[in-house]
């Protein structure tokens, strides 16, 4: 707070004293109100209250007391006192908005004359007795008035005005933004207290205060000599005349530089877009946050949004057809870098996508005429080069053509592959199976299975409209697939057409055909006979039964000789009878043991040896 006194009246004039004592002193932001002198005679009654030397008009606060009258010798029978100075309402500063006027007391006068009077709160002056004290002044530094022949009254009592200093109130919403070795914080100013706010101060530690220098008073202030990368607490308070105001909430700034500009710059057309590729600048003491570009030569920049802080960043909105300039530069807290060399780029429209292309649905499809173990293929009916030949375990048929492979094995009743005749055509079996595996189709696509009959080979129709479905199979997502379909136990045997249709992975049927062999399912017993001593020979006899061939079927002996690896084929006509048997004999070498068998195409009977006799 602060205290003013507002100037006590002076002692008044005493007997053969002309003039009573100056008024005291009102002293107020730099202004003196003075009390008045005594009169020097009835035409000068002290009334100098307007006057800055003697009394009168406080500027900024109150009036100075009046004069006291001269004391006895100088005319004090009718001395009267001076009035009281006038005084001000003091309405600036501390006391801002105050109305209320503090003037000076009224002179005191002699025996016989008037006392002055007070003005605005200062009190009149006294009339002193002969030869006694003159009366006392009122508050507002009125003199007393002199004694005929006595002494002058002391001055009234003073004003005491307390005031209290209201200092600034604290910044608010502080925000700090780096700098290279400084930083910028901006606030909200808080309320200016009682007096206008002078300058900030800031604290780094929470302890010491530094003042801003030059002053500055309005958002935002510069905090200097930083050191980049240190992070910092910084606080601010304003100061006014009313003293330092409240501390801000701390806001954390580190200090730094910015990163140095993208190089290497390279850029891809896209639609409405380009992707450009760079190498990063170094990204200065702080890490980069992001990046911007300009299309305009450096004149406007645009931050990617969402923010991107690696190679490379894409740019949407462009116009197709339209060339541009482009150049980037990276950004983090301290800001942004210098640009980059521009790149050009011209987006485009991409071609009009063609309409998708029909999934064929499989179907058979005519072929040429194939003997057993020849092949075809055809894609959407055109011929292509396709090769086939015997899988490297001698049981099936391996074929391939332009991006597809597969394996066909004709399998027994175990499930074990039948494997090939003696003219290197895969042989199949009546109510049997037909396992196949391949790869190169579309993925998760249809594969059909058909057993074309020999009318494929005559017409260029026939075949289509006689074709045996086999079976289905369905490629996984790569494209193969492995599958076994059934032959119908009807199916005529002889020579047949076996056709795999498929999708390519563009969408074109790919029908791949085999000619293959349809053996019936049969099986042979062979059942020993004698052996008879004929002189340098020795004859053999042998019975069997057949079960799956009809009556006048051939078979075939193979015979080998004690000594030999390999089997020969015989020249007799072994013929099944209407009963399913048949019966075989041969003249053999004395000396050596004979182990045979009898075979018809695929279908081979179990062995029988016979030793030499004696």
């Amino acid at each position: 707070g602060v205290v003013v006194t507002v100037g006590s009246g002076g002692i008044g004039g005493s007997s053969g004293s002309p003039y009573g004592a100056a008024g005291g002193s009102s002293s107020f932001d730099a202004v003196t109100a003075r009390g008045g002198f005594a009169g020097v005679d009835n035409s000068h009654r002290g009334n100098f209250s307007g006057s800055t030397n003697f009394g009168g008009v406080g500027v900024a606060a109150a009036g100075g007391g009046g004069g006291g009258a001269a004391g006895a010798g100088n005319a004090a029978s009718s001395g009267n006192g001076g009035a009281g100075g006038v005084g001000l309402a003091p309405n600036s500063g501390l006391f801002a908005g105050n109305t209320t006027k503090y003037g000076g007391g009224g002179g005191g006068g002699s025996v016989t004359g008037t006392a002055g009077s007070g003005t605005d709160g200062g009190a009149d002056g006294g009339t002193a007795a002969p030869n006694n004290v003159g009366g006392p002044g009122g508050v507002g530094a009125g003199g007393g008035g002199a004694g005929d022949g006595g002494i002058g009254g002391p001055g009234g009592s003073g004003i005491v005005i307390v005031r209290f200093r209201q200092p600034p109130a604290a910044p608010t919403s502080l925000v700090a933004t780096p700098q290279d070795g400084a930083a910028s914080i901006t606030f909200t100013p808080g309320a200016d207290g009682t007096s206008t706010i002078s300058n900030y101060e800031y604290t780094l530690d929470d302890s010491t205060w530094i003042a801003l220098s030059p002053a500055v008073t309005t958002s935002p202030v510069t905090i200097p000599t930083l050191t980049n990368g240190t992070t910092y607490s910084v606080k601010l308070r304003a100061v006014s005349p009313a003293g330092n105001g409240t501390a801000s909430s701390a806001v954390s700034v580190t200090p730094g530089v910015v990163p140095t500009a993208p190089t290497g710059l390279s850029a891809t057309a896209g639609n409405a877009s380009a992707s450009i590729a760079f190498t990063a600048g170094a990204p200065g003491t702080l890490p980069i946050d992001n990046y911007e570009y300009s299309i305009d030569g450096g004149t406007t920049w645009t931050a990617l949004s969402p923010a991107v802080t690696t190679s490379p960043v894409t740019l949407t909105g462009l116009t197709n057809g339209t060339a541009y300039s482009i150049q980037l530069r990276a950004v983090n807290a301290v800001g942004p870098s210098a640009a980059s060399t521009a790149v050009s780029v011209t987006p485009v429209a991409p071609p009009t996508p063609r309409p998708p292309r029909p999934v064929p649905t499989p179907t058979p499809v005519p072929v040429p005429p194939l003997t057993p173990g020849g092949t075809a293929l055809t894609v959407d009916g055109q011929p292509q080069q396709v090769t086939s030949v015997p899988n490297p375990q001698g049981d099936g048929v391996d074929i391939s053509g332009e991006g597809f492979a597969m394996t066909v094995q004709g399998l027994d009743g175990a499930g074990d592959p039948l494997g090939l005749g003696p003219d290197g055509a895969l042989t199949l079996e009546q109510d049997r199976g037909v396992r196949t595996s391949g790869s190169g189709f579309r993925g998760s696509s249809q594969v059909d299975f058909y057993l074309n009959p020999p009318s494929v080979v005559t017409s260029r129709n026939s075949g289509v409209d006689a074709a045996i479905t086999l079976g289905t199979a369905t490629t996984d997502a790569l494209g193969d697939f492995a599958s076994t379909v059934t032959l119908p136990a009807g199916v005529a045997t002889g020579d047949h057409v076996l056709q795999i249709v498929g999708v390519t992975p563009l969408g074109r049927l790919r029908a791949v055909s085999l000619g293959v062999r349809v053996e019936p399912d049969a099986s042979i017993t062979l059942v020993k006979g004698q052996r008879m001593d004929e002189g340098r020979h020795d004859r053999i006899t042998a019975t069997g039964t057949v079960s799956g061939l009809p009556a006048g079927t051939v078979l075939t002996p193979y015979v080998r000789l004690e000594g030999r690896t390999a089997f020969a084929a015989g020249i007799a006509r072994v013929l099944v009878q209407s009963d399913g048997s048949f019966r075989w004999s041969r003249l053999v070498r004395a000396d050596r043991d004979v182990t045979a068998y009898v075979a018809w195409t695929v279908v081979q009977s179990n062995e029988v040896t016979w030793l030499k006799l004696g």
